[in-house]
């Protein structure tokens, strides 16, 4: 039996920033300038989050737990394409992933949120605060992998992508243009940037998380922390997305900084 490729998560990033891309550069980079955000105010439909003290349960937005390691989760998230040759933001952010399954809601990174048109309606009529705009997104490529007709039980993926690397599922698959014509329209989550995320020790948990806690009290229930490239969301939130019976998201509970 083929022993799966199974590095941790900061693994899977490096190999995204080594091979996505233009001309193999970086698509995905972990920096700033990769997780976008807008600066302008947001509103809300009711009173800001209570900030005299951290009294709400914040959580760490993460996909759904996937098996085979950084296959399943190439296989689920695939690519997301946001810079150009020179490094700045494309105007419209570009999709490649595996098809026909499109989730609604999912991370394409750990700071870059895609939704389809059914939650963006659901969100534009929710009283979620921290929400600055939505970029239209569209998928440049989607490879005809139906995983999820697959033993997910089983300790392997059913089949292994060329090279053996994660990215190569997308990158070495053949385009479908007809996945590409029924696959949903999608959307760039654009959030505020709020409260900050202390690191409690040098323990690398890409798990659990547990070295880190959230530093100051948050005014909106998404965002990105000032600090890092992270996406952080209130119980509010959470109950939304679970209310909605959406199953593709998971939430790491984040402790609070003494």
């Amino acid at each position: 039996m083929k022993q799966a490729y199974r590095p941790h998560s900061k693994g899977l990033f490096r190999l995204l920033a080594k091979h996505l891309s233009l001309i193999h550069r970086a698509a995905i980079i972990l920096s700033r300038k990769t997780c976008s955000f807008e600066p302008k105010s947001w509103t809300t439909k009711q009173q800001p989050l209570k900030d005299e003290g951290i009294t709400m349960k914040y959580y760490l937005l993460k996909n759904r737990s996937m098996p085979w390691g950084d296959y399943g989760a190439m296989l689920f998230s695939g690519l997301l394409k946001v810079l150009d040759e020179y490094y700045d933001d494309l105007e419209i952010p570009e999709i490649e992933r595996a098809g026909p399954y499109f989730p609604d809601i999912y991370m394409a990174n750990t700071c870059n949120i895609i939704v389809t048109d059914r939650v963006k309606t659901l969100l534009e009529s929710s009283d979620i605060s921290g929400i600055t705009g939505y970029r239209r997104a569209i998928v440049k490529k989607m490879v005809d992998i139906d995983w999820q007709s697959w033993d997910l039980d089983s300790e392997d993926p059913l089949f292994y992508p060329k090279g053996n690397s994660p990215i190569n599922y997308i990158q070495q698959g053949a385009n479908s243009e007809d996945l590409i014509r029924s696959a949903p329209r999608a959307w760039k989550l654009l959030v505020g940037r709020d409260g900050e995320i202390k690191k409690l020790s040098d323990t690398r948990d890409y798990l659990g998380f547990s070295n880190l806690a959230l530093a100051s009290a948050p005014s909106i229930d998404i965002f990105q922390p000032k600090n890092m490239l992270f996406i952080i969301v209130s119980e509010r939130f959470k109950a939304f997305i679970e209310r909605e019976k959406i199953s593709t998201l998971s939430f790491v509970e984040l402790s609070k900084a003494g």
